[in-house]
């Protein structure tokens, strides 16, 4: 990523007239003396030379009416642009895989968003746009933070990088109308309230179907963020993640999670906790807390957990109609299996089912809900699953099924 580690202070003498013209058009605008507006938030020449740097084909007319829209809309968000956790998104992120993790050798943070687990369309349907696009943004301030605090503590520019993971992205989730005009949204804010933020957006494991997806996008997406956008190669389920150049020479593989071809495997999982292993797109929640699913015909729902020895987990299935076939599996660090509960039939007039099964090693527990031995009829099931608690010896729990 080209001037990612470029000098600051190189950079402030070179458009030193600039960055002091942006400022003194803000200090004008907003606050009595420059030293008052400097003690009111990160607002001085480092800051300002972001805008600078994002606007020098625009002219020094729009860097100082850019900075002074940005500094007036962070005083007017401050309550929740700057808070550390933030309750009211808390419906918003039941239905998005996507956050920082690790950082690139350089320090840089880094991103991931898992496109094809991110349900777009309940999310659209459970949120409001300007939610969605205030949440969008909260995630972007928490990049500037550290992108901000890191420039001013190395001396050198720091930028985000951004890696959108399209396994398992479909024609239709990738394509809701809503959705699209959220990224439109914030994509034109955020050139104007974050500029120099984004180093690179990376996008990998990239369908087939690719083409017609980003034919949609690229008609939201400005020439500023198209030419920041690369493609990577290769599939990071079945191929040497070797082949994207971004892994190989931009980022440590043993912080990288394992469905983007690293090492890493954080419990329950390294992205907004859902599991590495989940290839579905998470669900709806209803107001029991149980996930709301559809199992097509002949196919099955896979639920993944993270798990240690010692665990137990608990977990409850309710069919609406007719039944589905469950099992529990744990697959060992190894590549073994385990069967933990053998497939059974479960009815909708059986009721609530509800189990618990201890955890003999460190692996990932499966739950299957089958629905592959039936040729027409899609089944509405409702399910929850979660570690229960530790123990030192897995041994001295009998499994338990009611």
């Amino acid at each position: 990523m080209p001037n990612d580690v470029a000098n600051v202070v190189c950079l402030l003498a070179t458009h030193a007239d600039a960055v002091a013209a942006a400022l003194a058009a803000a200090t004008k605008a907003l606050a009595n003396t420059l030293d008052d507006l400097k003690e009111e938030g990160p607002y001085d020449e480092t800051f300002a030379l972001r805008f600078v740097l994002s606007n020098m084909k625009e002219g020094p007319n729009v860097t100082a009416d850019n900075l002074i829209k940005t500094i007036k809309w962070r005083r007017e968000n401050a309550s929740w642009l700057t808070a550390t956790k933030n309750e009211d998104f808390n419906a918003i992120e039941r239905f998005v895989a996507a956050g920082y993790h690790g950082a690139t050798h350089e320090g840089n943070p880094l991103y991931i968003v898992r496109a094809g687990i991110s349900n777009a369309v309940a999310l659209m349907d459970a949120c409001k746009e300007e939610d969605v696009v205030r949440w969008m943004l909260w995630k972007r301030e928490q990049g500037f933070q550290t992108c901000d605090r890191l420039t001013r503590e190395t001396g050198t520019m720091h930028r985000m990088l951004v890696v959108n993971d399209l396994n398992h992205v479909s024609l239709v989730s990738g394509q809701d109308p809503r959705f699209r005009a959220v990224l439109a949204k914030v994509s034109k804010m955020s050139e104007v309230y974050y500029p120099q933020l984004l180093g690179r957006s990376v996008l990998i494991n990239v369908p087939r179907l690719f083409s017609a997806l980003f034919s949609a996008f690229k008609l939201i997406l400005s020439k500023k963020m198209l030419a920041k956008i690369a493609i990577c190669p290769g599939r990071t389920l079945t191929e040497d993640i070797s082949r994207c150049p971004f892994a190989s020479k931009v980022v440590n593989l043993d912080t990288l999670p394992t469905f983007l071809g690293g090492r890493c495997r954080c419990k329950p999982g390294c992205i907004s906790e859902v599991p590495n292993d989940q290839t579905e797109n998470v669900c709806r929640v209803g107001g029991d807390g149980m996930s709301l699913c559809k199992v097509a015909a002949r196919d099955k729902h896979d639920v993944y957990l993270e798990v240690d020895a010692g665990d137990k987990v608990g977990y409850s299935l309710q069919v609406e109609e007719r039944g589905v076939e469950i099992s529990v599996v744990l697959k060992d660090e190894d590549g073994g299996e385990l069967t933990l509960v053998q497939p059974r039939k479960h009815k909708a007039e059986d009721g609530l089912h509800e189990g618990v099964v201890a955890c003999p090693t460190k692996g990932t527990l499966v739950l299957h809900f089958d629905n592959t031995y039936s040729y027409f009829r899609e089944k509405s099931i409702r399910y929850s699953a979660s570690v229960l608690s530790v123990t030192g010896n897995a041994d001295d729990d009998a499994d338990a099924e009611g």
